[in-house]
């Protein structure tokens, strides 16, 4: 009785031992891969559903990935009155502005010496009776008699239009200072296909 009794407890006991022994090692080895630390602050539950309702999960990712990813955003966005494209990266430009700017006009002095900077170096930018004056010298200096156009018909009763090359003169004013007369224009990536450059033209 004792014998059977060890024996049948040993080898159970054994049998149990391995079958516990695989199975903690299974299980710590299972548990160690499943373990997975998910943020649930409203930061990134915020981020999740931007995420997830930009997706159409109505599309296999294996046959179109970018509408997999994007396309709800593109069905449920058109573009803004006055922008050439939208995206992402500008909806988030515009947040950071939109914010950028509720801090640089808010009257709080609880704030750190930086934002107390910033928001005077913002103040003397919006000066419209300061911008005006230094804007005044700067056509002046332009457009004066020694200016890059050789006078300006407001300025100068006596300047004679048929004299000058006016193509010449807007070019000098775009050479010199960087700046177009009416009409800017710039080159850079076409927005409905990056592969290739456009010639871009704009208000001055």
């Amino acid at each position: 009785g004792d014998g059977d009794g060890d024996g049948d407890g040993d080898g159970d006991g054994d049998g149990d031992g391995d079958e516990d022994g695989d199975g903690d090692g299974d299980g710590d080895g299972d548990g160690d891969g499943d373990t997975t630390e998910v943020c649930t602050t409203e930061v990134c539950k915020t981020s999740a559903k931007s995420i997830i309702s930009k997706m159409d999960v109505n599309v296999s990712p294996c046959e179109d990935f970018y509408e997999f990813t994007c396309g709800k955003y593109v069905k449920d966005n058109t573009n803004p009155d006055g922008q050439s494209d939208m995206s992402i990266f500008a909806d988030l430009s515009n947040d950071i502005m939109t914010t950028t700017l509720e801090i640089l006009e808010a009257n709080d002095d609880d704030v750190p010496e930086v934002v107390k900077k910033a928001r005077s170096y913002y103040k003397s930018c919006i000066n419209m009776s300061s911008i005006n004056d230094e804007g005044k010298k700067q056509y002046k200096t332009i457009f004066g008699s020694k200016g890059a156009l050789g006078g300006y018909p407001i300025l100068n009763s006596q300047w004679n239009l048929e004299e000058k090359s006016k193509e010449l003169a807007l070019g000098r004013v775009l050479y010199d200072y960087n700046e177009g007369i009416l009409i800017q224009s710039y080159v850079y990536l076409d927005a409905q296909n990056t592969a290739q450059h456009i010639l871009y033209m704009d208000q001055a």
